[in-house]
C-alpha cells in the first residue's frame, strides 16, 4: 500500500476522503472514470482514504478541481507512490480468478468493479473472496492483468477441487491438486522456519512468510501431501499444516531492484522481525558480513556485489521478502538519516565500516543508555565497532523514504 504522506506541492497523487457513503466500488468508479486516471488503491477512510495516480501533474491538478467541486470529497496531493511490476502466477491457467477481499470491500462493491471486465461469466462469493469465472483462460488473463495494473486488488487462477464443481464454463487441467501448503501456529523464528522447511523430505520451491502463518508452494500436490503428513508426525513441532484451494503466489519482485553494490535492502511487508532475527536469517549465505535492522526494513551487507546478488536473487525468487539493491547513504563519515515511517526510529553510526556490524537497539536499552532522545549516544561495545542512533523530529530535511 502506497504511503499517504500528504504534500503542499502538487503531484501525479491524490488521496481521495469521502464523506458522502461511498462503498469501494464507488470509489474505483469514481477514479477510473476521470480523465487521466492511472491507478487507485483502495481504502476505507479508517484505512487512510483511496490513493489515485493520475498520468502526469497536470491531469491531477484538473482532477482535484473537479472531486472538490463535489463538495463531499476531500482531494489532496500526497508524494507518489512507488509501483511494482506484474505478480507472476504459480498455478496453472484456468477460466477463473480467486479475489481476497480486502478491508472495507463488500461484495456489492467488489462487482462494480469487476462487472464490465471482458468475458466475465459469473460470481461466486464467500465470506473473505469472490471467485470470477470468465469465457476464456485469455479473459481471465486480461482481467487479472488489469486488476494489478490499475488497482490494489490481487487475483490468482483457481481451479475448481474436483473436476465435476459445479460452476460452469472453467476450462481447467482436470482435477486440480494444490500445491501449497498454509502452516499456523509457528513456533521458532525466521532462520529456523526456513531451516525446517528446507528440511523436509521434498522441500518446498517458495516460502511466504507472514505475521503467524506461512505458505509454503511445492512441485506437485504429491509432495505437499508429504510434507504435510511429515509434520504431523514430527513430535518436535506443534505447527498445524493444511492444503489450501488454490496455489498461492507468494512473491513478486520489486521494480527497479537498483544497481548491483554489496549491501540489500529487505522491506518488512509481511513480518515483524528484530536485528537478531534477521542476523541469524541471513547468516546463512555465503560472504554476509552484518545486518542494520530498522522497524520497517533492514540492510544486510556481503563481502562482494556477487554474493549480494546470489542473496537478492535467492529472496525474491524463494521468498516473499522483497529485496533491492541499496544501503544507508554515508555523508562526511557518518549515516545519512534514513526516513522509515512517523515515530520510527532513525539510526546513526560514526563510520561507513562500524555499520556493517551494528545491532538492534533493543540490546542497548536493556543496559540503560539508550534512551530515545533526539541526541546521538554510543549505546553498544562489541569487539570490532561502535553503534550509536538517534530519533530526530518527525520530520527531516533531506530524508529519504522507503518505497
Amino acid at each position: 500500500m502506497p504511503s499517504a504522506r500528504l504534500t503542499d506541492h502538487p503531484t501525479n497523487a491524490i488521496r481521495l476522503i469521502d464523506h458522502a457513503d461511498r462503498d469501494l466500488g464507488d470509489m474505483w468508479a469514481l477514479a477510473y472514470k476521470t480523465e487521466g486516471f492511472s491507478r487507485v488503491w483502495l481504502r476505507p477512510n479508517s484505512g487512510g482514504g483511496t490513493i489515485v495516480t493520475m498520468k502526469s501533474t497536470k491531469d491531477a491538478q484538473n482532477a482535484v478541481s473537479q472531486w472538490r467541486r463535489l463538495g463531499d470529497i476531500e482531494a489532496n496531493y500526497v508524494v507518489p507512490p512507488n509501483v511494482e511490476t506484474e505478480p507472476a502466477h504459480t498455478a496453472p491457467p484456468s477460466c477463473a480468478l480467486y479475489i481476497r477481499l480486502m478491508k472495507g470491500m463488500s461484495n456489492e462493491a467488489i462487482e462494480k468493479i469487476l462487472r464490465g471486465l471482458k468475458g466475465l461469466s459469473h460470481f461466486k462469493f464467500s465470506d473473505n473472496n469472490v471467485k470470477a469465472y470468465f469465457d476464456t483462460e485469455a479473459n481471465a488473463t486480461r482481467a487479472s492483468d488489469k486488476l494489478y495494473r490499475t488497482t490494489n486488488i490481487f487475483s490468482f487462477y483457481w481451479h475448481p477441487p474436483h473436476a465435476d464443481d459445479n460452476a460452469t464454463n472453467v476450462q481447467s487441467y482436470g482435477t486440480f491438486h494444490s500445491r501449497t501448503l498454509h502452516v499456523a501456529k509457528l513456533d521458532r523464528d525466521l532462520a529456523d522456519l526456513r531451516a525446517y522447511f528446507f528440511s523436509l523430505p521434498e522441500p518446498p520451491n517458495r516460502i511466504g512468510f507472514h505475521r503467524g502463518y506461512v505458505f509454503l508452494v511445492f512441485d506437485t500436490s504429491k509432495d505437499a501431501d508429504a510434507a504435510m503428513e511429515y509434520m504431523h508426525s514430527d513430535r518436535t513441532t506443534r505447527m498445524i499444516p493444511r492444503k489450501v484451494e488454490m496455489d498461492y503466489a507468494p512473491h513478486f519482485v520489486p521494480c527497479p531492484i537498483g544497481k548491483p553494490m554489496k549491501s540489500i535492502m529487505i522491506s518488512y511487508l509481511t513480518i515483524e522481525p528484530n536485528g537478531e532475527e534477521m542476523e541469524r536469517f541471513f547468516s546463512g549465505y555465503k560472504g554476509f558480513i552484518g545486518v542494520h535492522s530498522g522497524k520497517k526494513a533492514c540492510f544486510a551487507t556481503f563481502a562482494t556485489e556477487q554474493e549480494a546478488t546470489i542473496a537478492l536473487e535467492d529472496l525474491n525468487t524463494v521468498t516473499n521478502l522483497k529485496a533491492v539493491y541499496r544501503a544507508p547513504e554515508f555523508k562526511d563519515g557518518s549515516l545519512k538519516a534514513t526516513y522509515y515511517a512517523s515515530n520510527h526510529a532513525y539510526y546513526g553510526v560514526q563510520t561507513e565500516e562500524q555499520y556493517y556490524f551494528s545491532r538492534d537497539r533493543s540490546e542497548s536499552n536493556k543496559n540503560g543508555n539508550g534512551n530515545g532522545s533526539n541526541s546521538s549516544k554510543v549505546t553498544e561495545k562489541t569487539e570490532k565497532t561502535y553503534f550509536a542512533y538517534s530519533m530526530p523530529p518527525t520530520t527531516s530535511p533531506g530524508a529519504e523514504a522507503f518505497p
